[in-house]
């Protein structure tokens, strides 16, 4: 997911699967039931009718929130968590 968003797609993930604490649905990428075909089928068509902009904006966030997850990033965020227990 996140080389997708760091390439600028629009992404679209499965809810409760791990990633839905990075994609925020609808705002940096999609989020669906895992296996929902019309889910899927649904999120696909809202891309496709969206304006340029409106896709332009969720790849852009997608881009900003994959940029900040860098190793060194999560490591010092983790070690920050830890410090904090």
């Amino acid at each position: 997911y996140l080389e997708a968003m760091a390439r600028g797609c629009i992404t679209i993930a499965s809810r409760n699967e791990g990633i839905d604490g990075v994609i925020i649905d609808s705002v940096n990428g999609y989020l669906v039931e895992a296996g929902n075909v019309e889910e899927i089928a649904d999120v696909i068509k809202k891309i496709f009718n969206s304006t340029s902009y409106q896709r332009e904006i969720i790849a852009m966030a997608g881009y900003e929130t994959a940029s900040k997850m860098t190793d060194k990033n999560m490591a010092l965020d983790y070690l920050n968590k830890l410090k904090s227990l």
